[in-house]
């Protein structure tokens, strides 16, 4: 044997002294057999272990508070003599509470870059366990609705107002591929809200006609119309007919075909000059 070599017994092999368990109790420091053949022979064990059907006890004690506790107040372990854990259950807690905090940050990075490499497998395992017991999964979001309304409602705002065009799309292209679906959708909600509807159709005939001089050619405004319903386009006004600044014309020269997704894009803003711009005017918020 050489001097940075030990001969394990169990699996009869010469290995270095990292391969050893230290223990100070033998004159040679370290503790027989191997550390592969420790974790084997454990492993063994507790296969063995998990095929008997272990009487549990009353109680315990615990090996961490050394606190005689009720055999509930401890986890079960399969591989174990009595089948629980040597440890109570509020003192795993509090462990792991430990544990949590001094390595907080490192378990959220980990646990981010776990989830980025397993989207499909996340993915997954979150709808089974919500599979489970989907009544406690929406009692539990119902209540954090309840409590952080005006939250959701400023954070759908800005992402709505940030990503307007793209979801108008998505909704365009929903509704094209579910037109059954969202016409009566639309029947039921126009059922339920008629006052509401009858609201915003009365407001809008009212900004078009409040909009719209009498020399407005009606015919050449009707073609617009014609023109953008054949090319499956929309009819934009230019100067916009709300806002907080100009009230636009309905009528001709104030009218322009356009696509969905550029309509979408413009909404309710135009083009104007810096210096036709009164000095109280933030531009960056009304622009």
């Amino acid at each position: 044997m050489e001097d940075d070599k030990f001969y394990c017994k169990r699996c009869g092999t010469d290995k270095s002294r990292d391969s050893f368990y230290k223990d100070k109790k033998y004159s040679t420091g370290i503790r027989q057999p191997c550390k592969d053949c420790c974790r084997e022979k454990a492993k063994e064990r507790r296969n063995s272990l998990s095929k008997k059907d272990p009487e549990i006890p009353e109680t315990k004690k615990c090996s961490k508070c050394h606190i005689v506790k009720d055999a509930n107040l401890f986890g079960k372990r399969a591989d174990s003599l009595d089948g629980l854990r040597s440890h109570c259950k509020s003192c795993i807690n509090e462990s792991s509470r430990e544990f949590y905090k001094e390595n907080s940050e490192k378990i959220k990075s980990d646990t981010d870059n776990y989830r980025k490499n397993n989207l499909d497998k996340y993915a997954e395992w979150k709808r089974l366990r919500r599979s489970k017991d989907i009544e406690k999964y929406r009692e539990k979001e119902q209540k954090y609705r309840e409590d952080n309304r005006d939250k959701i409602n400023a954070y759908h705002r800005d992402y709505n107002k940030q990503n307007r065009v793209d979801r108008l799309e998505v909704e365009r292209r929903y509704i094209s591929n579910n037109a059954d679906k969202c016409k009566e959708r639309s029947r039921k909600w126009r059922n339920k809200n008629k006052d509401k509807v009858c609201y915003y159709a009365a407001k809008r005939r009212a900004n078009l006609k409040q909009a719209t001089p009498p020399w407005a050619n009606q015919d050449i405004i009707k073609s617009f119309y014609k023109e953008a319903s054949y090319f499956q386009e929309t009819v934009d006004h230019i100067i916009p007919l709300t806002h907080s600044l100009v009230c636009g014309l309905h009528t001709e020269s104030n009218l322009q075909i356009l696509p969905f997704k550029a309509n979408c894009s413009k909404s309710n803003s135009f083009q104007i000059q810096e210096h036709l711009i009164p000095e109280w005017v933030d531009i960056e918020e009304e622009f």
